[in-house]
């Protein structure tokens, strides 16, 4: 096994990039570029039966797509379904061609340019509007894009950001170079102060439960100096809130989206999973109506079987399991790094929540399909097939 060559790494830097940076939609372009560079590289010879299973579920959803037609373009759908089981194979072959600290930046790179476009458009509207905006949406003006239609959902950005806000998991565990940890901080703090913005529930209560993470698996590691001065800091950072929250409560309304009913109901959703969830016998090859009032069920499996029916929503619980079956190995193996462990621990963790509270289907595919490289890895990781290294 070869280490990456730093042309070849540099370029799939950039095919990764462009692929999950998808502006206005475009990325689904790039989808066909892992099939290319896997038939150059002979790929083909990494097929095992998940990419099977992975490649039957995206056929029986995209078949399904263009008998009921739910507004996905024909081709789009087609591009991100049949080319998700490519997305799993470059995984693997990434596996048997990088060492860890390629990996993980590479990684990396993906969730940054999955939010930058997020990031940059929620920057622009707050120097434009100012952070506190009363009485307008959560919608963002996308940038560069000055039609009526150019606006990104606070959905949107809400998934958008997950990936890169998983990294917030190594604020108090070492990752790489100082000049680099700061730089991968600074960013994801930018991600932070977005899904403030756009008072995003599930990330900032995605963002709390990292940092405790994050904290449980660095606590053995601290020094009894660390630990006060980290105690002495979250007492004040919860002395800073408190004053912002009862002198400034009335502006913040992100606190507001925290004080309302819908908290209790998940934002509506728990009444749309047992909507969607009592229907989906009435429905079995899929199909179920879009334009009701009950719209996405905004959970990827009853999303799936509200699309596409029974057989590709038991398609896709037997690939969820089989994703955790190899995260868990992959978890308990002692070779493989303790950084990059800690990586695929909170890039799960953030994908799981993407998955039990947003439209992912149907409103972003790049998301799934960093799910399919990340399944990839694991998979091929659980094999002890890879290349060892030390961060």
């Amino acid at each position: 096994m070869k280490i990456l060559h730093k042309n070849k790494y540099c370029f799939l830097s950039i095919l990764l990039a462009l692929m999950f940076l998808d502006y206005s939609g475009y990325g689904y372009y790039m989808f066909y570029l892992p099939f290319i560079y896997l038939l150059v590289h002979k790929g083909y010879k990494l097929i095992d039966k998940t990419f099977c299973v992975l490649f039957m579920w995206g056929m029986l959803y995209a078949l399904s797509v263009f008998i009921f037609s739910d507004g996905f373009g024909y081709v789009t759908t087609f591009i991100f379904f049949i080319n998700f089981p490519f997305i799993y194979l470059l995984g693997k072959f990434l596996v048997r061609r990088s060492d860890d600290v390629s990996l993980i930046n590479l990684l990396y790179i993906m969730a940054l340019s999955m939010s930058a476009v997020a990031i940059v458009s929620v920057i622009k509207d707050v120097l434009e509007n100012g952070f506190l905006v009363i009485g307008m949406g959560r919608n963002i003006p996308l940038i560069g894009i000055d039609n009526e239609e150019g606006f990104i959902s606070a959905t949107l950005i809400t998934t958008k950001l997950l990936f890169l806000l998983s990294f917030l998991g190594f604020i108090f565990i070492p990752l790489g170079r100082k000049n680099k940890e700061r730089y991968r901080k600074i960013c994801s703090f930018l991600s932070v102060y977005c899904a403030v913005r756009v008072q995003s529930r599930t990330c900032i209560v995605a963002i709390l439960i990292l940092m405790l993470m994050s904290l449980i698996f660095n606590f053995k590691g601290m020094s009894i100096k660390k630990i006060r001065l980290l105690l002495i800091s979250l007492i004040f950072l919860i002395g800073i809130v408190s004053y912002i929250y009862t002198t400034y409560g009335d502006l913040l309304i992100v606190f507001d989206r925290f004080e309302t009913d819908e908290v209790e109901t998940g934002g509506g959703r728990i009444d749309r999973l047992m909507i969607v969830g009592s229907k989906l016998l009435d429905y079995p090859l899929g199909g179920m109506n879009m334009n009701n009032k009950i719209g996405h069920a905004h959970n990827l499996w009853l999303d799936c079987g509200r699309v596409a029916g029974i057989i590709p929503l038991l398609l896709l619980f037997y690939l969820t399991c089989q994703y955790l079956y190899s995260f868990v190995r992959v978890y308990k193996l002692k070779s493989v790094n303790p950084i990059l462990r800690l990586a695929f621990t909170f890039l799960s963790f953030i994908m799981l929540v993407g998955f039990v509270s947003e439209p992912i289907l149907e409103g972003i595919p790049m998301f799934f399909a960093f799910f399919c490289l990340l399944f990839g890895i694991l998979n091929e990781y659980s094999k002890g097939t890879f290349v060892k290294s030390y961060i």
